[in-house]
Formats: structure tokens, C-alpha cells, sequence
């Protein structure tokens, strides 16, 4: 069957443990969290000698059958978790994996973990769907993902506002493994009850792209002064000017795509991939107020001082000051 996160939840809390699970999806944290879980109710004696993980396509078929078919020692059940193993791609091993799955031994809990179904066979993607269970673990959205942060800090007897919620959910990509990270890290190290603004940007580890959106997110705004100070950060930080202009080409590309679809009447949102539908309402904002015949000049210039640097043409933090200097114009 496939259930959706909040049903396979209500099911693991009823004890209601499947043989066999397939779950696939960006949102890994979670993912492993109920891998996690079902272990728990699963492998409760001498886990040592009943759970077994592969993690890999190194991983080979013959030892994944002959520890599902072999008894439990000292325990009711035995585990194995299959990450991204290609037993599910691989149609040499389709035939022996229907024989198996089909007949799984009732001690058995069989849990396939996959980035995505795309080339998984539909035969063994249906067997499983009929004799157990398929949950999808997409990116969460904001408004759950923020109350996860609020629930982690009431826990700790701290707080934050929504907006500072907000803003620390963006710094983290909307990445439930680095909003767990981060939040550790503001809980360990706000002595205050409240977790401030200035308590996130003290502590919070700030990937690349994030800044490299601010700043073009500067740039097109004409805020020179913040657009100058980070580019003087990625300098004493030793970025590679290639890949910020990379970031800097992907976003205007991705803003021209938003008002352009706005212009369509579609919802741009839509077209964002899932790990990116966190910048879309940034995105939807700065498409309105830019003009497109400009997003593109932007795009071109990008291309173009790309290929100047790789060719020895032009230093690279020249290049980023050139294109800066451009948009600012």
C-alpha cells in the first residue's frame, strides 16, 4: 500500500510493523528517522546479530538473501535496510528479487531506501505496493518545517519568532539534516530564552549559495555597499569565482524563468525543483521589479567572464568586480 508520512507515523505507533518498506525522496533526515523507528519496534534483542545495512551498489545479492533467509538469533525479528544498492535497477536480479519478496518469512523486515523510483523496475516497485509498503519522503514545507524548529527549541525551553523562524529555515536550504545541526548549535549556545536574529548570525553556518543569492539579490536591488562586503568575504574565504558566478547565472536564470511564467499566468513555483521551492517566494518578489532584457544581459555577462577566467583571460575576483560593477550600473 502506499501510505503517505503521517499515516506510515500513526502506523509505527500502533506497533503495526510491514515485512517489506520502500521509501525513496530527497528528505533523508526523516527517511532514516523512521528507518530508525521501525528498527526500535523491530530488532528489539541482540541487534548486533539481526540488522544488517548496505549502503551502496558494491552491496552483494547473495549475502542480502541468505541473511533474509536465515532464522533470527535470540530474537522474534530480523532487519535489513538496501540504500540505493541497484537491487531494484537491476534486471538481473528481477526474477530472484519477485521469488524473494514474495515470500518473505514472517521474521523478516526488508526495507528498500532510494533517491528516487526512475529506474526501478515497476514490477518490483508493484510487488512491494501489494505486499507492503511505498512511502515517497519529499521536502518538507515551510510551515512544517518551522514547526519542527519550534517544537525542537520548546524542548529546550527556548523560543524564536516567525520570522527569525523563517529566516533560519531559508539559511538552511529548507534541509531538515542541517536545521537539526543548527538548531544544536543555537540551543548549546544561547544562554537567553528567546533565540534572536543576531544569535542565528553568530552561530549559524551560512552555505555559499544562500550568500551568493543575497548578493545578487543585492545587485539587483543596487545595494552596493552589502554586495561589496560579501564579495569581500568570498575573498578572504578563498571562494572559487567560477562557481559563484555559476550560482549568480543559476538564480537570474531562474528569476527570468519566474517572470516569465508570471507573465504566462502559471505559477512559477511549480517549476522549482523540490530541494529549491524555498527561495520562490524571494524569487516571485524580485521578478516582478526586474526587467528581462536585463536578467539576460546579467546571464550573458556570467557565460562570458566564465569563459574568460577558465581561459587565463581575466583574474577571477577581477571579473566578479566587472559583472558587479554592471549590474550595479
Amino acid at each position: 500500500m502506499k501510505l503517505t508520512i503521517p499515516q506510515l507515523k500513526r502506523q509505527i505507533q500502533n506497533n503495526d510493523i510491514s515485512n517489506l518498506y520502500l521509501f525513496y525522496g530527497e528528505e533523508k533526515y526523516l527517511l532514516n528517522a523512521y528507518i530508525s523507528n521501525i528498527k526500535d519496534k523491530s530488532v528489539i534483542d541482540f541487534p548486533e546479530f539481526n540488522f544488517f545495512e548496505f549502503t551502496d551498489e558494491t552491496a552483494e545479492y547473495e549475502q542480502f538473501s541468505s541473511f533474509v533467509l536465515s532464522y533470527p538469533q535470540m530474537s522474534d525479528k530480523k532487519m535489513v535496510v538496501l540504500k540505493n544498492c541497484g537491487f531494484l535497477q537491476n534486471a538481473a536480479y528481477k526474477d530472484s528479487m519477485v521469488k524473494l519478496l514474495s515470500e518473505l518469512p514472517s521474521y523478516a523486515v526488508v526495507i528498500f531506501a532510494e533517491e528516487t523510483l526512475g529506474k526501478a523496475k515497476k514490477e518490483l516497485v508493484s510487488l512491494i505496493e501489494e505486499k507492503g509498503v511505498v512511502t515517497e519522503f519529499e521536502k518538507q514545507s515551510l510551515e512544517n518545517l518551522r514547526a519542527w524548529v519550534n517544537r525542537k527549541f520548546a524542548l529546550a525551553n527556548k523560543k524564536m519568532t516567525i520570522d527569525d523562524m523563517n529566516y533560519l529555515v531559508s539559511l538552511c536550504a529548507c534541509s531538515l539534516d542541517k536545521l537539526e545541526v543548527e538548531c544544536s548549535k543555537l540551543i548549546a549556545g544561547t544562554e537567553e530564552e528567546v533565540i534572536s536574529r543576531s544569535h542565528i548570525d553568530s552561530l549559524v553556518t551560512v552555505p555559499v549559495e544562500y550568500k551568493v543569492f543575497t548578493m545578487a539579490d543585492c545587485l539587483l536591488n543596487k545595494n552596493s555597499n552589502e554586495a561589496y562586503s560579501l564579495l569581500h568575504e568570498f575573498k578572504v574565504n578563498k571562494e572559487q569565482p567560477t562557481e559563484i558566478l555559476a550560482i549568480i547565472y543559476s538564480s537570474i536564470s531562474e528569476i527570468l524563468m519566474f517572470k516569465n511564467l508570471i507573465g504566462l499566468g502559471k505559477n512559477p513555483e511549480l517549476y522549482l525543483a523540490p530541494n529549491r521551492k524555498w527561495l520562490g517566494k524571494k524569487y516571485r518578489a524580485l521578478a516582478t521589479k526586474q526587467d528581462g532584457k536585463k536578467l539576460r544581459d546579467v546571464m550573458k555577462m556570467c557565460f562570458l567572464y566564465d569563459e574568460k577566467i577558465k581561459t587565463g583571460m581575466i583574474d577571477g575576483f577581477t571579473a566578479l568586480e566587472v559583472v558587479i560593477a554592471s549590474m550595479l550600473g
